[in-house]
C-alpha cells in the first residue's frame, strides 16, 4: 500500500514445548521500526520432536532491514535467536515488479515454509506477486521456470496478464511442481514477468532449492 510493503515472516523449529518468540526488523539507524509477539507451539497431540511454526506480517517502508528473531522457553530458561539481513524494495516506484518467492509445504496444510530441501516424492508449490503502476496497458507475460544445476530448463509454466482486465495493480503466481523422478541436486526456480509490447518492462524473482536422494 503507498511506498510501504507488507513483509511475511516464517519461523520454524524443532520441539515439543512452548516457546515466547519475539520478532523486530530494525533500519540501519538501529531504531525499531516493527515488533512482533507470538509464540511457537508443537503440533496437537504430537508428543515427539515435530516442526513448530508461526507467521508474521510486517509493515516496512523501503529501504534494508536487520532482523532479529528470539525465542525463549519459560520453563527452562532456554533462549536463543536467529539474524537476517533483507532489503524491503519500493515497489511503488516501479512499473512493473515482482514480491518475494514462497515455498509452501503441501505435507502441513499448505502452510509457507522455510524448508529448501525436499524428496523426490514431494511436490512442491510457489506463490508470489506480480505488481504493476497504475496506467500500464501492455499485456504482461509470466514464466515460471526451473533449471538444473547445468542450467536446463526441466518446467516451465507461463500465462499471459492484462491489466486492463484486472481492478487491482497485480496478480497472484503459483503452481504446484511435482518432484517425481528429478535427480537429485540443485536448481534454481524463477518467476519472469515482462510486457510482449510496446515499451520494453521486466522483472524477474529467483531461489534455489535442492532435491535430495530420498
Amino acid at each position: 500500500s503507498g511506498n510501504r510493503a507488507s513483509v511475511a515472516i516464517v519461523v520454524e523449529g524443532w520441539g515439543n514445548r512452548e516457546m515466547d518468540l519475539f520478532i523486530a526488523a530494525a533500519p540501519a539507524d538501529g531504531k525499531i521500526e516493527a515488533f512482533k509477539r507470538g509464540a511457537l507451539k508443537p503440533a496437537a497431540g504430537d508428543g515427539g520432536d515435530t516442526v513448530m511454526q508461526t507467521t508474521a506480517k510486517l509493515d516496512l517502508k523501503p529501504g534494508r532491514y536487520h532482523l532479529r528473531v528470539a525465542a525463549l522457553r519459560e520453563d527452562t530458561g532456554a533462549r536463543g535467536s536467529v539474524l537476517h539481513d533483507f532489503d524491503v524494495p519500493d515497489f511503488s516506484t516501479e512499473n512493473l515488479s515482482i514480491s518475494g518467492l514462497t515455498f509452501v509445504d503441501l505435507r502441513r496444510g499448505r502452510t509457507p515454509t522455510t524448508r529448501r530441501t525436499f524428496a523426490p516424492s514431494e511436490s512442491i508449490d510457489v506463490s508470489a506477486e506480480v505488481y504493476w503502476k497504475r496506467g500500464l496497458t501492455q499485456p504482461v507475460s509470466v514464466a515460471t521456470t526451473v533449471a538444473n544445476d547445468r542450467g536446463e530448463v526441466v518446467y516451465r509454466q507461463e500465462g499471459l496478464v492484462n491489466p486492463n482486465e484486472r481492478p487491482k495493480l497485480g496478480v497472484d503466481v503459483g503452481g504446484t511442481i511435482n518432484l517425481d523422478a528429478w535427480p537429485p541436486g540443485g536448481y534454481r526456480l524463477a518467476v519472469d514477468a515482462q510486457t510482449t509490447s510496446g515499451k520494453a518492462l521486466s522483472a524477474k524473482r529467483g531461489l534455489t532449492f535442492v532435491v535430495s536422494a530420498q
